[in-house]
């Protein structure tokens, strides 16, 4: 909403900040987005690393983020196809950057 102005003016200082707080939270899908700020500099100072992080965050989690949905309405509104796109480009990130493991990085 904020990342986008879609109902709100857009301000992505507070779209960083609830993809922080959802990320906070454990909600997956936040994870590629936050990737994505920090590998750019949106809203937050760009930090390589960080964005490494969330994208290998981002890779690990997934597939089992997804089998929890499997069935569930969520998976019919488009948002799934969205976020296996966004997790691709984080895993093509990470490759791009010669496979490099965050693991170590990662709170349990």
């Amino acid at each position: 909403m904020f990342s986008e102005g879609q109902g709100v003016v857009k301000d992505p200082s507070e779209a960083v900040n609830w993809y922080l707080h959802a990320a906070a939270q454990g909600y997956v899908p936040a994870y590629p987005l936050l990737s994505d700020a920090y590998l750019e500099g949106v809203a937050v100072t760009k930090d390589d690393r960080e964005a490494e992080m969330w994208a290998s965050k981002a890779v690990k989690e997934a597939e089992s983020w997804l089998q929890t949905l499997d069935g569930l309405q969520f998976c019919d509104t488009g948002l799934a196809g969205r976020f296996k796109e966004a997790v691709e480009s984080c895993r093509k990130r990470l490759d791009h950057v010669g496979g490099l493991k965050f693991e170590e990085h990662i709170e349990p």
